[in-house]
Parts: C-alpha cells; structure tokens; sequence
C-alpha cells in the first residue's frame, strides 16, 4: 500500500511529531515535578516548549513551564514565561490563554509581594 502523504502534508506530520515529543518531555517533567524533582524536571519543561516553537500548542509548554519556576520560586522566569504567553496567545485558544499568562503573572507578584525568593 501506498502513502497518502504528499510533501505539503510532511510538514505538517512534523508538526504532529514535535507535539508528541512536547508532550512526553512534559509528563516526564511532570512526574519529576511531583516528585519535588525540579531542577531534574526543569530541562525536560525546557526541551517541552523548545518542540513546541513552531506549533501553535506553544502557549500549553508555556504555561507548564511557568508553573514549574513559580515551584521553584524563579519569579523572573516564571514571568518571562508569562509575558511570552501573551505574545504567543494568538495562536490557540486566546482567550483562555491569556487568562492563564495572566493567572502566572498574578501569582509572581504575589510572591514578590510575600517576599518569597529562590
């Protein structure tokens, strides 16, 4: 049997593959993470959103990712994450997305506000 797939359409698998790989990099970062593992995790979250540069799920990894250094009390990064996701909203669910960027760039100034440092 033949392929189905033209050229125009490998793009597109290759979309669906960085994806995939997003989405293992992050449950694997994930299960460190609920484990107290975060500096094992946080490379893993990094790889997650680096897969997902070109995909409009971007915002998913994002948000992951800032949660992670919210965790781990990096304020910065979590807000840099933030602030990326509302740049990136656009492309997926912009709304929702924006309320999540939002929701982190809430909790970073809370923290800041508690005095709660790394």
């Amino acid at each position: 049997m033949f392929s189905t797939y033209t050229g125009a359409d490998m793009g597109h698998m290759d979309g669906f593959m960085n994806d995939m790989e997003a989405l293992d990099l992050k449950e694997r970062a994930q299960g460190l993470q609920r484990q107290g593992l975060l500096e094992q995790a946080l490379p893993l979250m990094l790889q997650s959103v680096a897969a997902r540069e070109r995909s409009h799920t971007l915002c998913l990894s994002l948000s992951e990712l800032g949660d992670l250094y919210l965790e781990m009390l990096k304020l910065d990064d979590a807000e840099r994450a933030g602030r990326r996701m509302l740049q990136e909203a656009h492309r997926y669910d912009t709304a929702n997305q924006k309320r999540i960027a939002e929701e982190i760039l809430r909790d970073v100034a809370e923290a800041r506000k508690q005095g709660l440092v790394y």
